[in-house]
């Protein structure tokens, strides 16, 4: 007898399945396919397939613990510690659809946000990733942040929730790949840099401030695309989202033409890369955003329109001195060479 790696519950299934198609064909027919096996195995096979694509991203980015030590016994730090994140992780388990979190035990002030194309599974595993690794190397200060491309955890003994980007410890960092994109530079670092614009404008304008896109890029006579997400924590205001994501840009634009690049703050986070890292149905379409509000459009109308009454001045002006200026010279007898 064949054991199966399945389990014995399945190598029974596969058995009893198996003298069903002994006891019901026809000695003629013993070669039939039963549809059940056929189904049992391809589920099998899913199951398996869902966990080698799954990927919680934790990839370290950054980690930044405050140089200020914890003001309590140790004992009774670790109880609010772990009490608040279990609380953000009964908060995450028990609604699938949730990326954002925090909770509050005595003083004890936790967040975590994971990048919305997670899967619920591994937002959760990257979420015990993250407190298990800021626990383990923040252990006596009274705060921590741990970035990784999958999720970031932050948490002090203050209340931070709402503060702006310039009121927390750590200061912006940028990470840029050591290796080059292998598409060309004169097509790879405009995409990039334009899709990075676009984000950075249209992400304050989405609910739950987060954006996912690609765009295309050549390489030689093949198309491929550039891929990047945008985010911001979601207890600061719009505009503090918006100029976190400008400083973003503006640490992360010197990174092309390399093939990827992350910048990585408290309150926002800038990734892009040469490689997929998401899956295509989590793009998001940009178009609505940067059409309603947008600063280009809004100094394409500004432009217009002043450019419109110049237009209709110098009209004016032309007809002023047509019809009534140049008849009132002829009759004064004012001539002009």
């Amino acid at each position: 007898m064949v054991n199966s790696k399945y389990g014995p519950c399945v190598d029974r299934l596969i058995r009893t399945e198996a003298n069903v198609i002994e006891n019901s064909c026809p000695a003629e027919m013993r070669s039939c396919i039963s549809l059940i096996t056929i189904l049992l195995l391809c589920g099998i096979l899913l199951m398996n397939t869902a966990d080698v694509l799954s990927d919680p991203q934790t990839k370290l980015l950054k980690q930044v613990c405050s140089q200020f030590k914890i003001g309590v016994n140790m004992s009774d730090f670790l109880s609010n510690f772990n009490k608040t994140f279990l609380d953000i992780r009964e908060q995450m388990s028990n609604n699938r659809s949730i990326h954002f979190a925090t909770a509050e035990h005595t003083n004890l002030y936790g967040m975590v946000q994971c990048r919305n194309y997670l899967s619920h599974g591994d937002c959760v595993a990257c979420l015990d990733a993250a407190s298990s690794q800021v626990r383990k190397n923040c252990s006596t200060a009274n705060g921590g942040q741990v970035i990784y491309e999958g999720c970031f955890l932050r948490y002090e003994t203050r209340y931070f929730f709402t503060l702006s980007p310039l009121d927390t410890f750590g200061s912006f960092g940028k990470l840029c790949s050591t290796s080059k994109s292998i598409y060309e530079a004169t097509s790879f670092t405009p995409a990039v840099t334009g899709l990075i614009t676009d984000l950075v404008e249209a992400t304050p304008k989405i609910k739950g401030f987060f954006s996912v896109t690609k765009r295309p890029v050549f390489y030689g006579s093949r198309m491929s695309t550039v891929n990047a997400v945008a985010q911001c924590i979601e207890t600061i205001s719009q505009k503090d989202c918006h100029n976190c994501l400008k400083s973003g840009y503006m640490n992360i634009q010197s990174c092309p033409p390399a093939s990827e690049g992350s910048s990585l703050d408290a309150n926002c986070f800038l990734r892009y890369s040469d490689t997929t890292f998401f899956s295509d149905n989590s793009t998001i379409d940009l178009t609505a955003y940067l059409r309603e509000g947008s600063s280009s459009s809004k100094t394409a109308i500004i432009g217009g329109a002043v450019g419109g009454l110049c237009l209709l001045l110098v009209l004016a002006a032309l007809f002023y001195y047509q019809l009534v200026r140049k008849p009132y010279i002829a009759r004064q007898g004012i001539y002009e060479d």
